[in-house]
């Protein structure tokens, strides 16, 4: 006990004497050493954000087969469907078009093999409007058809749904040529939220832009004042929401290119999924509630979705049976659905994607 006194006291003295000195030489004194126990610091990490699961894809059902009968396909190239769940299938080998209920359930058919109006040569592209009415891309007619739901008064001869109304011809614009308005094998058509119509003029490498009364407005492409990008073997084309509104363009190699309306090149990107080979593009569909790009690709028999920018979020391959060479694609976001018109299975496969 002494001698731990005494070393406390020769420290303290030490101590001491450190801080007089300081004092006499007009430094501030020393603080004597503090005995206060002072825990270390705990660091506890940020959770970091989960990883989002995949979306679980949920087969639904397969609609048609192969013949010429009703409810059956000869190679669909696209299909479309409206807010109720009714399916629009271009039925592009027979030259019609087949309607399904929600239920999957066979409706009626509209159009034949022909020039006339209501008739179809290889159709390649089906699309609705805000208001429900239907467009036809008649690639091989090089024209766009406009069909839409009219009385028995207006149009007797016309195939009718279950509630009287008849789905009837309305309009039609464009014949092959190079001017403004004309076509040469358009393949695609999409819609803004204006109500205004974009073709895909493929075999004039250009997009038209036309008003809901189908004037002509605009058009953008390799020889018609777009600021870059790639208007060759065009496909697909697509109408995103995003700011003021963009268009999406899939070509070869399922490139897909980014445009401001006014046709400034924003960005592009490849829309392939890993480990895939050779894309050979097929369908461009924008989910504008999701902000969701899906894309079809025909080579590798699947399709895609990507996020706006280009990121790869998941790809599928069909549930019932594998996809052969699928072209056409569609997307309900309020039904949590997306249709695939299995062009080589002849069906249309619905999904439920959650």
């Amino acid at each position: 006990m002494r001698r731990f006194r005494f070393g406390f006291l020769a420290f303290a003295a030490v101590v001491g004497m450190a801080a007089t000195a300081a004092a006499e030489d007009g430094g501030p004194a020393a603080p004597p050493p503090s005995l206060e126990y002072r825990p270390q610091r705990v660091v506890i990490p940020e959770p970091k954000a989960p990883t989002p699961a995949p979306p679980v894809t949920i087969f639904r059902e397969a609609i048609g087969g192969f013949g010429i009968a009703a409810g059956a396909f000869d190679g669909p190239a696209d299909v479309a469907v409206d807010a109720d769940g009714n399916v629009f299938a271009l039925d592009t080998g027979n030259n019609r078009i087949q309607m399904f209920d929600h239920f999957s359930t066979y409706v009626l058919t509209v159009g034949s093999n022909g020039s006339r109006k209501g008739e179809f040569s290889k159709p390649q592209a089906i699309a609705l409007d805000q208001e429900g009415s239907i467009y036809v891309v008649d690639t091989g007619n090089h024209r766009v058809q406009k069909f839409g739901w009219v009385d028995k008064s207006a149009c007797p001869e016309c195939p009718a749904r279950a509630d009287g109304k008849r789905l009837g011809f309305l309009a039609t614009w464009g014949s092959l040529g190079t001017r403004s308005g004309d076509f040469k094998y358009p393949r695609d058509i999409a819609f803004d939220a204006q109500g205004n119509i974009y073709v895909l003029d493929a075999g004039n490498d250009r997009v038209q832009k036309f008003d809901r009364s189908m004037r002509f407005v605009g058009e953008m492409g390799r020889l018609f004042g777009s600021r870059g990008g790639i208007f060759t073997d065009l496909v697909s084309i697509g109408w995103s929401r995003d700011r003021l509104g963009y268009i999406y363009l899939l070509g070869a190699g399922c490139l897909v290119q980014q445009f401001e309306l006014d046709g400034t090149l924003v960005k592009s990107w490849p829309a392939i999924a890993p480990e895939s080979g050779l894309c050979a593009p097929g369908r461009l569909e924008i989910d504008n509630k999701n902000d969701w790009v899906y894309v079809i690709d025909s080579g590798n028999s699947l399709f895609e979705r990507f996020e706006l920018g280009g990121r790869f979020l998941a790809a599928w391959r069909g549930a019932e049976r594998p996809f052969s060479n699928p072209l056409g694609l569609a997307v309900n976001p309020d039904r949590d659905e997306v249709l695939v018109a299995d062009t080589g299975n002849n069906i249309v496969q619905k999904f439920t994607l959650r």
